[in-house]
């Protein structure tokens, strides 16, 4: 179905050193780094899926065969699967911080939506919430760390608060559905802790400026209430928390 041996190469289960000399020398002998398989998977949006920081360094910094470094850096991160999601989407989905800076810093767009409407941080939320995650804590950090990230990015012109047009209607109720709702009600395999440390950096980065703040956190901190999870609700009921929260939570 197109698949390039570069993307094969990424997909590998071989060692991160054996992928980046595998990578490194089919650069070097010329190989398209553009190409594109079905469903428009490429070798940037390969790597970013599996989080692999070096095989997304030694791309973003390939040099290619036509173009401004800059103008091939574009390209590749102007990549989209049928889903619309970019690079930038599938690292934050996967969890990987390095992967996530990398890609802002090369000038991905933190407000891009994919074919669902979700931006990348609501997609690192969906999967920090996925019950066949990594629930250790360092995944935990990784996930506060995109969060941060994303969030922190400058959006202007005015733009709607990060994450609003992530946000969906509660079935029937027509109320907001955030992503402190979504913590709320997490399932009941994530860890108490995981949901304190990510409510905790959602609110230092400003997700409750929404029009109705304080309403927004009234119904999310009653939503943790009904799930049993009264610390949580105690959290959101509190005032913006400081950062020595996240110390304490850790």
């Amino acid at each position: 179905a197109g698949w390039t041996p570069m993307m094969l190469c990424l997909l590998s289960s071989a060692s991160t050193t054996q992928r980046f000399a595998c990578l490194r020398l089919l650069l070097e002998a010329g190989a398209d780094g553009f190409a594109s398989a079905a469903g428009g998977w490429t070798a940037c949006l390969v790597a970013a899926n599996r989080g692999d920081q070096i095989a997304l360094a030694s791309l973003l910094r390939w040099s290619g065969t036509s173009g401004s470094s800059e103008e091939r850096v574009v390209r590749l991160l102007a990549a989209r699967t049928e889903g619309l999601d970019a690079p930038l989407h599938l690292a934050a989905h996967a969890g990987s911080e390095p992967c996530v800076r990398l890609l802002l810093a090369a000038g991905a767009d933190a407000k891009a939506r994919n074919a669902q409407g979700l931006d990348a941080a609501a997609l690192a939320i969906s999967a920090a919430l996925a019950e066949t995650s990594d629930l250790s804590d360092a995944a935990t950090a990784a996930f506060e760390g995109i969060l941060t990230r994303l969030l922190a990015t400058d959006a202007s012109p005015p733009a709607p608060p990060p994450m609003t047009m992530a946000m969906t209607m509660e079935a029937g109720g027509g109320l907001p559905f955030s992503p402190l709702h979504q913590l709320a009600a997490a399932p009941r395999g994530i860890p108490l802790r995981r949901l304190m440390c990510l409510a905790a950096t959602l609110r230092r980065c400003g997700l409750d400026d929404h029009p109705h703040p304080a309403h927004a956190l009234e119904l999310a901190s009653a939503v943790a209430d009904r799930c049993g999870r009264a610390p949580l609700a105690s959290l959101l009921r509190a005032d913006r928390p400081p950062a020595a929260c996240l110390v304490c939570l850790r």
